[in-house]
């Protein structure tokens, strides 16, 4: 069953605003000028599509996203989404530039390099994947935080023994992403909170990567 977070669109969007802060525009602004103009851009795990709103308007956008309130709350905005399992890679819709995902790879686990291994065998111009990862959270947060993050779908007892006892690293995510993209180009950024007043406690900071096709995408 999937906690009261999922349940609601715009209680979905204030818990994020809250947890992320100034950090929530920083990464989304981010993920938008590394796309472009004049991109379909397919996103994964969309939640409630706010990468929409910070796309440039030459983009066409798709969100995939399993949570059906979630969908509902984003038809209701204009936007275009659809039910995709993300694993189901010749499901993707065609001629997409981009494909986005963003805070999923958490959602995935124990599935997480199935998932990156499926999206660089691909012929997909562009990648760009956001994920966030702890410096110091507390057990309490190690615990509380995916309960708290259950979607309701995705294996949950694997994702707390992932946050216990084999978490997602800086040098983790680098080396795992790199083997999923080999010959692509690549661009990693580290967004921290570590510096931010009210923030700095709250032990997670976020990388944003992208790989491209050679040529592909300018």
């Amino acid at each position: 069953m999937r906690s009261f977070l999922y349940r609601k669109a715009d209680r979905y969007d204030r818990m994020l605003r809250w947890l992320h802060g100034d950090t929530l525009g920083e990464r989304f602004g981010e993920i938008a000028a590394r796309i472009g103009e004049n991109r379909r851009v397919l996103d994964l795990g969309a939640g409630t599509c706010t990468l929409a709103d910070y796309l440039h308007p030459s983009c066409s956008y798709v969100g995939a996203e399993l949570n059906e309130g979630f969908r509902a709350h984003a038809r209701a905005r204009g936007l275009e989404v659809i039910d995709l399992n993300v694993f189901d890679f010749a499901a993707y819709p065609d001629n997409v530039d981009v494909v986005v995902a963003a805070d999923l790879l958490h959602h995935l686990v124990p599935n997480v390099n199935r998932f990156l291994k499926g999206l660089g065998a691909s012929a997909i111009p562009m990648v760009v994947i956001c994920e966030s990862y702890p410096y110091g959270a507390s057990l309490f947060t190690k615990v509380f935080g995916p309960l708290l993050d259950n979607d309701g779908v995705n294996n949950l007892p694997a994702r707390l023994r992932h946050h216990l006892f084999d978490e997602f690293t800086e040098e983790r995510l680098r080396r795992d992403m790199a083997a999923a993209f080999p010959g692509r180009e690549s661009e990693f950024k580290i967004l921290s909170e570590r510096t931010t007043p009210g923030k700095e406690r709250r032990g997670w900071d976020t990388m944003i990567a992208s790989f491209r096709l050679a040529g592909a995408v300018s």
